[in-house]
């Protein structure tokens, strides 16, 4: 999954084996980013050259050309991005439609013809949605013969921290078991703080200092799910949502024995699937400052009357006790 225009690709998990990374990666800004995106260390290869704050999440178009060496023995390679976005928000994207002098380059791949030109991958190739996350491009039948450098170009803030093909495995590999939570509690928490950990890494939340109140001032305003049991509202996709507002916290549990026993030579690998939506609450968003309009309407609302009985209010960050 990726942050991409639509049509959507299927929600699917992939089993891929015999990672290749590159020989060399060398950005046309002269940065040699080999050694930084060899592996998933944390060290991030630095973006292109960021602009203004206004243009937050944009900088100037980055092309980064990987060298893999010779492909001709990769019958299904996929491309893996892992890294992080820094996201703009509303004012960023009516700040870009205002300037003629800023290019928006969308993250694509390019592949060296044997004449020496390059010519664009017919793939959408998207972006890691957020904090750091792996994205996987299909290359199957995409490549053309002899190619062995590609090429990204984008001009979005994209930290990139490994970046490697694999080979991709038959589905028969894979043996998927879903395990439903067995409680899902609403509770009141507060505020984690929120910062880098180091440089070039994304502001992320620390779970063990969190605050009573926000260091903003309003919160989208509107009824929201009382706290205690919300098993039912997130055990089904449907219309039926857990709201949050700030400071809400969500804890699950999930039952062990749910899970069958691991067979012998197998490995066992997590994956932790959510379906939601989050109100951004930039002022140059419409209804921006509620917690409604909801993105998808339920058949009835008998779940919004059960459930969504807490109201909060958009200044209580600033007028609670």
């Amino acid at each position: 999954d990726r942050l991409m225009p639509p049509p959507f690709p299927p929600s699917e998990l992939w089993a891929m084996h015999a990672p290749r990374v590159p020989k060399t990666a060398v950005g046309d800004d002269g940065i040699d980013r080999t050694r930084a995106v060899s592996a998933i260390d944390g060290d991030f290869a630095p973006p292109g050259l960021p602009l203004t704050s206004h243009l937050r999440g944009q900088t100037r178009p980055l092309t980064l050309t990987l060298d893999f060496g010779p492909l001709e023995d990769m019958r299904a390679p996929v491309l893996t991005l892992t890294g992080w976005l820094q996201y703009g928000d509303a004012s960023t994207n009516i700040a870009l439609s205002q300037s003629a002098r800023q290019t928006v380059v969308p993250t694509t791949l390019e592949m060296e013809s044997m004449r020496g030109g390059w010519e664009i991958v017919d793939v959408s190739v998207g972006m890691p949605a957020g904090k750091t996350k792996t994205i996987a491009i299909d290359l199957t039948d995409k490549l053309a013969a002899g190619v062995r450098r590609l090429r990204l170009r984008t001009s979005f803030e994209l930290r990139w921290d490994r970046i490697a093909l694999f080979e991709r495995l038959p589905a028969s590999a894979l043996e998927i078991h879903t395990v439903k939570p067995a409680s899902a509690q609403l509770q009141p928490r507060g505020f984690s703080e929120i910062r880098a950990r180091t440089a070039n890494h994304p502001p992320t939340p620390d779970w063990y200092t969190a605050f009573e109140r926000p260091p903003w001032r309003t919160t989208p305003e509107g009824w929201v799910t009382r706290f205690g049991d919300v098993r039912p509202l997130v055990t089904r996709r449907d219309a039926n949502l857990a709201l949050l507002n700030g400071g809400d916290a969500l804890e699950l549990r999930f039952a062990a024995a749910d899970l069958p026993p691991l067979e012998r030579e197998r490995t066992r690998t997590y994956f932790f699937y959510s379906v939601g939506w989050d109100k951004d609450g930039d002022h140059n968003v419409v209804d921006g400052d509620s917690v409604e309009p909801l993105p998808v309407l339920a058949e009835d609302d008998d779940w919004r009357i059960r459930y969504n009985t807490r109201w909060v209010s958009k200044d209580w960050p600033t007028t609670a006790p």
